[in-house]
């Protein structure tokens, strides 16, 4: 017979709390949930007494309430925090995605005047080692801002954004 069984409504009371309240000890206590023992007198009353009381708990006391409109009102205040964050991180990423895409254009145009300046025979006295320095950087920067890395990006804010919305929907319940 499990405590929740016992009351109508589900409370968080432990098996020590529910034996301290009983004038028992929690092994009694817990035998008696399972059905392998019986409880002494003295606590059956006890045991009767908070039954009945546990039937007269209102739906919404005032306490409950107050508590209530507690929760909601921290509940809005961390919401609000939390949307301005988000509104914050969308735009840093925003800007980071613009910047890496920037860069991933700018260096195909890059290799593209690498390869004009190679291919042009008037051009030859153009430094070689210095179009292959400039080569490698343009390569190794579209490395680092790949396509992959954008759209990492881009689902990181989808996501923030798909957040944002449902903490309006929230704020103006």
């Amino acid at each position: 017979m499990k405590i929740q069984s016992l009351f109508c409504k589900p409370l968080l009371i432990s098996q020590d709390e529910m034996a301290m309240l009983l004038r028992t000890n929690r092994g009694q206590w817990s035998m008696f949930e399972i059905g392998q023992r019986d409880l002494p007198l003295h606590s059956k009353e006890r045991l009767q007494k908070l039954l009945e009381l546990s039937l007269s708990i209102p739906i919404y006391c005032e306490s409950s309430i107050k508590q209530e409109q507690n929760q909601q009102a921290v509940m809005k205040l961390l919401l609000d925090r939390q949307l301005k964050d988000t509104i914050v991180k969308i735009a840093q990423l925003e800007k980071k995605l613009e910047q890496m895409k920037k860069k991933y254009e700018a260096a195909f145009h890059t290799l593209d005047f690498v390869s004009l300046v190679r291919n042009k025979k008037e051009n030859d006295y153009f430094e070689n080692g210095a179009l292959s320095m400039i080569e490698k950087n343009a390569l190794n920067t579209i490395q680092i801002h790949n396509l992959y890395k954008q759209k990492q990006i881009e689902i990181k804010i989808q996501t923030l954004q798909l957040g944002q919305k449902m903490i309006y929907k929230y704020l103006n319940e």
